[in-house]
């Protein structure tokens, strides 16, 4: 949308009615492209509902996650049941928890919003690669459990 003097100095010898007008259009236009592009970004969000992904933070720190409710647009962060991955090779150290913490929406690459994380690689897993995290947490758990170091 032009300025009013911009829009004067392309079109000389146009009234303020047709000024007025013009922005009128524009501004509908730009409002209805506005709403398009939340839509996309809405139904984007909803098309992960039912999957599952890990999300590799730095190739040590890992999340995996079942995106069982739609993703909150309108908030950074909406909180889910997560597998906590710490797995660092290099000094044999490896942990796993599991979790209720806030998944990032930037964390996901959606085309239709700016400022997503180029920190991250998230990779959709399918049910039975989650459930197997699953299994290892339980197995993991009740070694501990099985301590009894309290």
């Amino acid at each position: 949308m032009y300025s009013q003097e911009e829009y004067l100095k392309q079109h000389p010898n146009c009234s303020l009615a047709e000024y007025i007008n013009y922005k009128q259009i524009t501004t509908k236009e730009e409002a209805k492209l506005k709403q398009e592009r939340i839509e996309n970004i809405k139904q984007w969000y909803n098309n992960l509902v039912g999957k599952y992904f890990i999300i590799n933070f730095n190739g040590v720190s890992f999340i995996a996650v079942h995106i069982n409710t739609p993703i909150n647009p309108y908030s950074v962060c909406t909180d889910y049941e997560v597998y906590d991955i710490c797995a660092n090779n290099f000094e044999k150290y490896y942990s796993i928890r599991k979790e209720k913490r806030p998944v990032n929406r930037f964390w996901f690459q959606n085309p239709y919003e700016f400022g997503n994380s180029h920190y991250t690689k998230v990779k959709e897993i399918t049910r039975e690669y989650y459930n197997s995290i699953g299994e290892i947490y339980n197995v993991v758990k009740g070694t501990i459990e099985s301590l009894n170091l309290k």
